[in-house]
């Protein structure tokens, strides 16, 4: 089993290594998954060195102890097997420096709405929306509901009970009326 972690944790460095993530910012942890013989599910319990003479013993004795904390019940005199062998890598990386887009107070840029637009609405109703683009709206703008954003990977519907603002980072965030809608 030490051969497999061994060729496990290569390969996730290796990735770290490819994203330009060095040795020294990388935590690697080992774990196990058991179960009794004869069950269904697994649990997984942190691998201890395997090179310890009482390995066996002290996964054996992780895994009852889990099994008792998560089903309320386990069965040490029963046989174990491993179904699984985990390797998972952390890396630790710099926090990105987000950049702030432009703040242009509660009113959107004119240029930011296209108009409005009869959407369906269930039931075989349209109502009237006011149409976004999302790359002209900028910080703290204020869209109030019925309203479609529209960007090119995405279509953001402001429901009329809603209202979105844009944070000073760009991201959309919607407000729902007292009622809960």
């Amino acid at each position: 089993m030490s051969g497999l972690f061994g060729e496990l944790e290569a390969r996730i460095v290796g990735v770290f290594d490819r994203e330009g993530i060095g040795r020294e910012e990388i935590t690697v942890a080992r774990e196990l998954d058991l179960r009794y013989v004869g069950q269904e599910h697994t649990l997984a319990v942190v691998a201890p060195s395997l090179s310890d003479k009482g390995a066996k013993l002290q996964i054996a004795e992780a895994f009852d102890d889990h099994h008792l904390r998560v089903y309320g019940h386990n069965a040490p005199e029963e046989p174990k097997e491993i179904v699984s062998l985990k390797v998972i890598g952390l890396g630790n990386v710099t926090k990105p420096n987000l950049e702030r887009i432009l703040d242009g107070g509660e009113t959107p840029p004119a240029e930011a709405r296209l108009g409005t637009r009869d959407v369906y609405v269930g039931k075989g109703q349209y109502r009237s929306f006011g149409i976004y683009r999302r790359d002209l709206l900028q910080g703290e703008n204020l869209i109030r509901g019925p309203a479609v954003i529209e960007e090119i990977t995405a279509t953001t519907v402001v429901d009329e009970s809603q209202t979105c603002r844009v944070d000073p980072y760009g991201n959309l965030i919607i407000a729902i009326d007292k009622e809960g809608r």
